[in-house]
């Protein structure tokens, strides 16, 4: 597989050329069945006239207040403010487009509950690209048919993931 590791801020990234993975196995494509869980709770209003970074990051710019905390780490207790993390996904928006991510590609995420998944996220939409999320426990055959089916153009995940 080639990979790409990025260094200094993103260096706990590992960019995948999901081609070149899809290339060295042989995935078939299994019908499934969709199934689709919904909370008991009521649904809460989300808006549609806003990219979702601009929504998220609202609060922040309203309050002005850029020491919000906003993510916090529960492996390390690390906080994160909504400057750190607006700031932090735009610079991994910014790294994986000069990978070749445009609007509209989809990009699987492969990460465990974390910062770096929340950053991910981010970054994604920040680019108008689509997040496609899938468990770092998975067998490498159940993520090459993730990718496969999902048209993924990059996999961000960690090194101990591949």
């Amino acid at each position: 597989l080639r990979t790409s590791i990025q260094p200094n801020q993103t260096e706990f990234f590992l960019f995948v050329s999901t081609k070149m993975m899809l290339q060295e196995m042989k995935v078939d494509q299994e019908p499934s069945d969709d199934i689709i869980f919904r909370s008991k709770l009521p649904d809460i209003f989300i808006s549609n006239h806003l990219p979702l970074t601009d929504y998220i990051f609202e609060k922040f710019s309203i309050d002005g207040d850029s020491t919000t905390t906003c993510l916090i780490d529960s492996a390390t207790g690390r906080a994160f403010t909504y400057a750190d993390v607006q700031i932090s996904s735009r610079r991994i928006a910014a790294g994986i487009h000069r990978l070749g991510i445009r609007h509209g590609d989809t990009v699987m995420i492969l990460l465990r509950n974390s910062p770096e998944f929340v950053l991910s996220f981010l970054a994604v939409a920040y680019l108008g690209a689509v997040s496609t999320t899938a468990n770092p426990f998975y067998t490498p055959s159940e993520i090459a048919k993730h990718a496969k089916a999902s048209a993924a153009k990059m996999i961000i995940t960690k090194p101990c993931y591949v």
